[in-house]
């Protein structure tokens, strides 16, 4: 009888030891949250327009810019404004040619951080991220499993929303839009038109 109750308890306790493998909240600082990133008062405060190839045109100044991981934060910023709410807790970069996304989830006395990754495409001035992996920590995860987490907790009010397998988020910032997005090699390029 004692040795089928130690049994159990080091049972218990290799199951607790391998959970806490895979929950470890890895990567991210929460000086990469979106909360914690400053908030820019213009496109300039991005990236430096005076060194890109500006083309003068009906529409505006149109021009091509590589933003790096912490630029595209900037630039979600720029274009969310300080209006997050849950929002802000999210952390945003790039692994190749995907956008990452890390939130912050805790389940019973486990902090651990959600993962998403997805494929990044332009459509009705909105970045669209279609969801290929999720994980929780380490642990890959069902996508609708945490989308539907992610859904609830941004709620209604949020700028940021959840449509199945995708998340889509404005990208229409003061004065100007953007005309293209790709994501390649860790840069995002974005086309983009200003002066509307």
């Amino acid at each position: 009888m004692i040795k089928k109750i130690f049994k159990y308890l080091s049972l218990a306790l290799v199951f607790l030891l391998v959970a806490g493998f895979f929950l470890v909240q890895g990567g991210g600082t929460s000086n990469q949250q979106l909360k914690n990133v400053a908030t820019p008062a213009t496109i300039n405060d991005v990236v430096d327009l005076s060194s890109s190839n500006l083309t003068v045109s009906a529409q505006g100044l149109s021009t091509s810019v590589n933003l790096n991981e912490n630029q595209l934060a900037t630039f979600v910023k720029l274009v969310l404004g300080d209006n997050l709410g849950q929002a802000g807790d999210m952390a945003i970069g790039l692994d190749k040619d995907q956008i990452r996304m890390e939130m912050p989830v805790k389940f019973s006395v486990v902090n651990s951080k959600a993962i998403l990754y997805g494929k990044p495409k332009l459509e009705n001035e909105s970045l669209v991220i279609d969801v290929t992996q999720t994980k929780l920590g380490n642990l890959p995860l069902p996508r609708g499993l945490f989308l539907d987490q992610l859904k609830k907790q941004l709620g209604t009010d949020s700028a940021i929303t959840v449509e199945g397998n995708t998340i889509r988020m404005p990208l229409q910032f003061p004065l100007g839009q953007v005309a293209d997005l790709v994501v390649k090699d860790n840069k995002v390029q974005l086309s983009l038109t200003i002066g509307q």
